[in-house]
């Protein structure tokens, strides 16, 4: 039997199990945000540009670097989702690079209510591109606003 306050995803559907209440599902929209990064020769770290719904945004994600608790460079990425309940990274192209490990070297993470990716060590230079998909609750017939 579940434990007290256990969520459960179960087919797109996100539950909440409480004391044996089960509540109803809450519907998401998902819309992809693709990282999409560029690695020249004798720069410092890749130049990266963001596509939304397919659509490259205009000028950079708004990215930003700074040192991690090792004393690493790490930067981040906005993808433009703040309003998002959940931004996840799905998978990477091209697949067989080691150099970018999800969850190691590359990340989402909400910062005040904003999302964004990470990227460290031997991934900030490196062409890769990093699809995330992000949810919306459904609230009605309308889309969310990308």
């Amino acid at each position: 039997m579940f434990r007290s306050r256990e969520i459960c995803i179960l087919l797109g559907s996100l539950f909440l199990i409480e004391a044996g209440q089960v509540f109803l599902p809450i519907n998401y929209y998902i819309r992809p945000r693709i990282l999409v990064c560029n690695y020249k020769s004798g720069n410092y770290q890749a130049a990266c540009t963001m596509l939304v719904n397919a659509e490259k945004t205009e000028g950079d994600p708004e990215c930003f670097s700074e040192l991690d608790k090792n004393g690493r460079p790490k930067t981040y990425c906005r993808l433009l989702a703040d309003d998002a309940d959940w931004c996840n990274p799905i998978f990477k192209v091209p697949n067989d690079n080691h150099k970018c490990n999800k969850y190691y070297n590359y990340a989402t993470e909400r910062r005040d209510n904003v999302w964004y990716i990470w990227r460290t060590d031997k991934c900030l230079n490196q062409t890769i591109s990093i699809l995330v998909n992000c949810q919306w609750p459904q609230k009605s017939a309308s889309l969310p606003v990308s």
